[in-house]
């Protein structure tokens, strides 16, 4: 979900890993009218309604756990809680002029409930894993980013998750981390390095800039979007699939297989 005051916008989509079927739904309102956004990561409601269609965030953590739900009635229906076994990263960061950006995220969560799609039901597993992301910003009319998250194991069976972001924060700043069974490491700047005519036929690498993280994006399919209404331009891939590599650490190296996304960004507010 998406608040920038003349805009709101919301998507939702399923993916299955198995037969390769990709679902999306989304809903656009101008001036923002039916979105609201939580005043904090851990308070308060950000969703999206039109009708009887709703994304929905409930982000007041009671019991240890935030509650999300989509409703597009007839075609795609989503209910679950995450718990947050571990501990987010907070990066507060200047922008030019009296701008700013903070964000929260963190990786590792468990999700328990279910995706409806059509007739077919998708229930989480025990080993299913989540990242959460909260953002509030006063970016730069063009923004250009490149992120990557997620989740899965290394060697040793442990629960692992990513988030490395570049273009949004510098000058000292970061939000790269690491999660080993619910707990961060900070990490360096990171470079993606990909061929922007080929984001599905080739493979992309995430490497920081120390050379501590060296992993492969394996591309399956993705979820993208070409918006230009004049004061809103949005490009848009997010092409998920497989990371493949070693993470190191001052006390060991990790050796993990994740599944997730990579994205390549480019905006105008």
């Amino acid at each position: 979900v998406v608040n920038l005051s003349y805009l709101g916008t919301g998507f939702a989509y399923l993916y299955d890993r198995r037969t390769q079927a990709l679902t999306e739904v989304n809903l656009k309102a101008p001036f923002a009218a039916g979105t609201r956004y939580s005043e904090t990561p851990a308070q308060g409601v950000s969703s999206i309604k039109k009708g009887a269609r709703r994304i929905e965030f409930i982000n007041t953590i009671e019991e240890g756990k935030r509650h999300a739900s989509v409703d597009f009635p007839g075609q795609f229906r989503a209910d679950f809680v995450l718990s947050e076994p571990g501990l987010g990263v907070s990066t507060l960061a200047p922008k030019s002029g009296k701008g700013f950006h903070y964000t929260y995220k963190s990786a590792g969560l468990i999700p328990e409930g279910r995706f409806v799609v059509g007739d077919k039901v998708y229930e989480t597993t025990g080993n299913a894993r989540a990242l959460f992301d909260w953002t509030a910003s006063t970016p730069p009319r063009r923004t250009v980013w490149n992120w990557a998250c997620g989740v899965g194991t290394d060697d040793k069976g442990r629960s692992i998750g990513i988030n490395f972001s570049r273009g949004l924060v510098g000058d000292g700043y970061s939000q790269n981390a690491v999660w080993i069974d619910g707990c961060p490491h900070m990490l360096a700047d990171v470079v993606f390095e990909f061929d922007p005519q080929k984001l599905l036929e080739t493979p992309w690498k995430v490497r920081t800039v120390d050379d501590a993280v060296t992993l492969t994006f394996a591309p399956q399919t993705e979820r993208k979007e070409d918006v230009n209404l004049g004061l809103v331009v949005s490009r848009f891939h997010q092409p998920f699939g497989s990371f493949t590599g070693t993470i190191r650490l001052p006390d060991e190296t990790l050796h993990v297989t994740l599944f997730g996304v990579c994205e390549d960004h480019v905006a105008k507010w």
